[in-house]
């Protein structure tokens, strides 16, 4: 194209020195504004390079001290941890040794919840009613196959409960099975005590096995008896024997 020359601003010049300086002038211009572009880019990229490191910073901060907090928390868990293994030990002991008392009581014992159900069945139940502890506890009392008058029973529990107070039943007979499968009749005497849980009205019934006992008395009346018509044939014998003397 002759002379002529394209600038960078997209105008024709001629090839002047002026045109020559305003190619220059431009040239500059552009390289100026890039290097601003650049520089502003560094900055900006700087800064957000700035605020990402503070922003780690406190988020390091923020879970070292979480960390502590959690060590913390797990070192007051491992000891409540420790305290309430310490506890269920301690109530399991006082369990085992609670059920040692009950099971020493010469007294059969059967605990009744509000709710119906056998709660307590010792050794002495066991033994009286021939059932285990295992085919009770669990069980409601209603359904329990105890060979006694159910009838009377329910009855002294019914007045038990409604006039919260002991009721007393006495001479019960237990057709009790041994282990050859043989009824032996046992006679039972026992108290029917009403219990409370939250508001809600449970029993226990307390008794013994009164047969041997009550074979003893009946052998005393018996002996006491047998003394009486020895003591009044005595007594006859030495009013006969009296004018057979003076004879």
């Amino acid at each position: 194209y002759g002379d002529q020359l394209w600038t960078l601003a997209g105008t024709v010049r001629g090839s002047s020195s002026a045109g020559d300086r305003a190619a220059s002038n431009t040239l500059v211009l552009w390289i100026g504004l890039f290097l601003a572009v650049s520089t502003a880019f560094a900055v900006r990229k700087s800064e957000l390079g700035r605020q990402r490191a503070v922003s780690l910073e406190r988020a390091n901060a923020t879970i070292e001290e979480q960390f502590v907090s959690l060590n913390d928390a797990n070192e007051r868990l491992e000891e409540k941890a420790l305290h309430l293994t310490a506890v269920q030990q301690r109530l399991s002991r006082a369990a085992q040794e609670k059920r040692r008392v009950l099971d020493s009581l010469s007294a059969f014992l059967i605990g009744v919840d509000c709710d119906g159900f056998v709660v307590e069945w010792n050794q002495v139940s066991c033994e009286v009613f021939g059932l285990g502890a295992d085919e009770a506890v669990g069980r409601t009392f209603t359904e329990l196959e105890i060979p006694w008058d159910k009838g009377a029973v329910d009855d002294a529990i019914t007045e038990a409960r409604a006039g919260n107070r002991r009721v007393l039943r006495d001479l019960f007979t237990v057709a009790r099975r041994d282990k050859h499968d043989v009824s032996e009749p046992l006679l039972v005497s026992f108290t029917v005590n009403p219990t409370q849980e939250r508001g809600r009205k449970g029993f226990a019934i307390i008794g013994a096995d009164v047969t041997e006992r009550q074979m003893l008395q009946v052998q005393l009346h018996a002996s006491r008896k047998l003394e009486s018509v020895g003591t009044l044939a005595a007594g006859i014998a030495h009013e006969i024997n009296t004018p057979m003397q003076f004879v």
